[in-house]
């Protein structure tokens, strides 16, 4: 774990302090979930680590992993995580890896590594269900994320409607969003009213 020190995050890199599940209930399975699928509606996939802590990163703008802060860990705490992803991430990641890995100095302590990797891209967007709203998480809300740089972007709703839109233009014509386009514009001028002459 003493080499990922000086580790900048960046697109495919997260590293957290602190678990996201333990005495943080529906909140902390939520950030879990976005922290995974920003990574899954990105382009490399990715690696989440808890239990190091990062620091401004000396003349850049990003941050790197500063100092190991290993969290308590058990045999069940995979299982927990795995839980709270399979419960608030959809669809579940392909190849997605949850490892507890011991450290030799600390018994009971260690990181917890969620690492994928890219998705296909058939399956995006990946949602998280669950969003807070005045803080509290409400389930019958959902968000999408990506990845940009070192942080996680929430996608804009103009984004998730054109995603919609092609998918159902493909599915009822077998367009490309191209050839919806078109097809629109065509329908939308042989419906328009004609001139009186």
């Amino acid at each position: 774990a003493d080499l990922v020190i000086g580790q900048p995050e960046n697109e495919w890199f997260d590293a957290k302090t602190d678990h996201y599940l333990y005495g943080r209930g529906e909140e902390g399975k939520v950030k879990l979930a976005r922290a995974v699928a920003q990574f899954c509606n990105g382009e490399q996939g990715g690696v989440v680590v808890v239990g190091m802590k990062t620091i401004k990163a000396p003349g850049r703008a990003s941050e790197q992993v500063g100092k190991l802060t290993p969290v308590p860990i058990t045999r069940s705490t995979a299982r927990q995580y795995r839980d709270a992803l399979e419960k608030h991430l959809f669809p579940f990641p392909e190849g997605l890896t949850i490892d507890v890995v011991s450290t030799a100095q600390t018994v009971g302590r260690g990181y917890v590594v969620i690492s994928l990797p890219p998705q296909p891209e058939e399956l995006k967007p990946y949602l998280v269900h669950g969003a807070f709203l005045s803080g509290k998480v409400e389930g019958s809300y959902f968000t999408i994320v990506r990845r940009s740089g070192e942080d996680g972007l929430p996608v804009h709703a103009a984004q998730v409607h054109n995603m919609l839109v092609t998918g159902r233009a493909f599915l009822r014509h077998g367009l490309g969003p191209a050839q919806a386009d078109l097809q629109r514009m065509s329908n939308a001028t042989s419906t328009a009213p004609k001139p009186e002459s």
